[in-house]
């Protein structure tokens, strides 16, 4: 005897749900109310199905073919109404791209010693040359001959996603046309900001002495104002590619993370100095991320660490971190005037300023909100705990690479 032995899931708990449902409007003392009852619920069910744009077929393995619902034949471009074609039918529409991973995971699908569940998004071709997209799933439910167990049937669902997969690809070319103007914009803003800046500086070192003192001291204002301004241009490129990394971009090697640190102590050297700061670390963990990227992080959070100081005690900054699972927790933590609870999250929005009033706390308000776009580019996320006053502690996950 056969016996069909379906992957348990929340799908088929409902199937079986159902087909309880119907034994009992069966056994009902009125079997017309329990008739209209069940065809009501079944044209509900189509109704629901096709408003998803769902297209439904049932795969007879033994057989070698597919039964199709009109939404289905319809969407491989094998007629308008319903049919039972060739299981081949179906495979030829597969695009040429897609094909071989798409066999390789029908293969593992019907693997007897796995639970028979497909997912994939994947390209068709129609008769006439139109390629679509289409996001499928599909549960294999295998049967038992004595020793021997062996797919039987599925049960596919497949939905429409060419117009998402298009969408997709018009926003990842306008944001390459955008970056690429960024780049040249930046360019064209810079090279007259150095020409002001050069010109300053050389009238300074040349006629500084002999200039009226409040002339001498606009040209400085000046220099200052165009370094301000090419920092604010750096900042916003730095913005610009965080938030324009593809998500598609391969897994980078491993690096050492307390290397970076250590790199980026070395660019921070002359305001430690100046602060007479002290900043200590204990071994940080390897990370999956690009270099420059953990750079950027550790120079943004370890800056407004300095810069955001208490006027009585020279900073002291304190790095740590601690593997949780696949991620690398890592934590900054400082002593300085800290945050108030309800603005914690919005200093990682774009130009948030909490402190742009006061002259001593110069910045562009892009420095943290480069930090979230890169953490969270790599599927982590970032976070404060701060009290005004008693300094603040950043926190941020990276990956770690597997143990």
């Amino acid at each position: 005897m056969r016996r069909i032995q379906p992957r348990r899931n929340k799908n088929m708990d409902s199937a079986s749900s159902a087909a309880t449902s119907k034994k009992l409007l069966a056994d009902d003392a009125h079997p017309k109310q329990a008739a209209h009852l069940l065809q009501a619920n079944e044209t509900k069910l189509s109704v629901g199905i096709e408003v998803a744009g769902l297209a439904l077929a049932e795969v007879d393995y033994p057989q070698g073919i597919i039964h199709l619902t009109s939404a289905a034949a319809r969407m491989f471009g094998l007629g308008q109404s319903a049919c039972t074609v060739p299981r081949a039918s179906v495979h030829a529409t597969f695009h040429p791209d897609d094909r071989d991973e798409l066999v390789a995971k029908i293969a593992a699908a019907l693997d007897p010693a796995g639970e028979g569940w497909f997912a994939m998004e994947h390209r068709i071709v129609l008769p006439g040359g139109e390629v679509r997209w289409l996001r499928v799933r599909k549960q294999v439910l295998f049967e038992d001959l004595g020793s021997t167990r062996r797919p039987a049937t599925a049960i596919l669902a497949a939905l429409d996603v060419t117009q998402e997969k298009s969408t997709e690809v018009a926003l990842r070319h306008a944001n390459e046309a955008l970056q690429l103007f960024a780049y040249g914009a930046s360019h064209d803003l810079r090279a007259p900001l150095r020409q002001i800046s050069a010109h300053n500086s050389l009238l300074l070192k040349r006629f500084g002495e002999r200039l009226d003192p409040e002339i001498n001291l606009l040209l400085q204002r000046n220099i200052q104002s165009v370094r301000h301004m090419d920092g604010l241009i750096s900042d916003l490129l730095a913005f610009a590619e965080a938030a324009l990394l593809g998500e598609d971009r391969p897994t980078p090697p491993p690096v050492d993370a307390s290397a970076v640190f250590r790199a980026v102590l070395d660019t921070l050297d002359s305001v430690v100095k100046e602060t007479c700061a002290s900043i200590t670390s204990d071994p940080l963990p390897a990370v999956s991320v690009q270099s420059a990227h953990l750079e950027q992080i550790f120079q943004n959070l370890l800056g407004n660490a300095l810069k955001y100081r208490q006027e009585t005690e020279p900073p002291r900054v304190h790095v740590s971190a601690a593997r949780a699972g696949n991620y690398g927790h890592f934590s900054i933590r400082d002593n300085g005037i800290g945050i108030p609870a309800e603005h914690q999250t919005q200093v990682f929005e774009l130009f948030k300023r909490l402190h742009a009033n006061q002259g001593r706390f110069a910045g562009s308000g892009v420095g943290l909100a480069i930090c979230r776009k890169l953490v969270e580019r790599y599927g982590g996320r970032i976070w404060l705990e701060s009290q005004t006053g008693h300094g603040t502690t950043a926190h941020f996950t990276l990956p770690v690479p597997p143990l």
